[in-house]
């Protein structure tokens, strides 16, 4: 259903403290026109129906948005770095680490099928190499590989047969 793959490197920073750096990818053949899925990712109509619950906006290039998970009580601010209309978005996020991460989204026609859709995640990092740094580094390339896995089926679910899945809100027990 979902590729989804993870590659690492090890680095020497400045300070020559070893890193450990992992992207991400997941894709995924959704038989719709690439207009219909590009559209799924930039605008917040078509996306609360298989992501997040609420938006202050759509993605477009050098904008800032708030995506709320109003499920997990979550919401934070989205970068739009660049936007190629039905070829390629690119957004990033910080994380609690204060490192910035970015997920490009890719378009590629099928000819007769429909779209092939593929997320890169870059910029998950693990400050050093010890156990706890790397074990850290370890969840959050879990988590965002099944994440985008998640919203992939979702958005395949909604554009090709107008079911909401409710995948990511589902994912996760209930806050209390």
């Amino acid at each position: 259903m979902s590729a989804a793959s993870a590659s690492a490197s090890a680095s020497a920073s400045d300070s020559a403290t070893p890193t450990a750096t992992h992207d991400v990818s997941s894709g995924l053949l959704i038989r719709k026109p690439v207009a219909d899925v590009f559209e799924a990712v930039v605008n917040p109509s078509i996306t609360t129906r298989f992501w997040f619950s609420d938006s202050t906006g759509r993605l477009e290039e050098g904008k800032v948005v708030k995506w709320t998970w109003g499920w997990f009580g979550f919401s934070m601010p989205i970068v739009c770095i660049q936007l190629e209309t039905n070829k390629r978005v690119v957004h990033s996020w910080g994380t609690p680490s204060g490192a910035k991460v970015e997920a490009e989204w890719s378009f590629e026609p099928v000819e007769s099928i429909g779209t092939f859709v593929r997320v890169r995640v870059a910029g998950l990092r693990a400050s050093d190499l010890t156990p706890a740094s790397i074990s850290v580094l370890t969840s959050d390339v879990q988590d965002q590989t099944q994440g985008f896995a998640l919203v992939l089926a979702g958005m395949k679910a909604w554009l090709e047969h107008g079911v909401q899945l409710n995948l990511v809100e589902d994912h996760a027990l209930p806050r209390k």
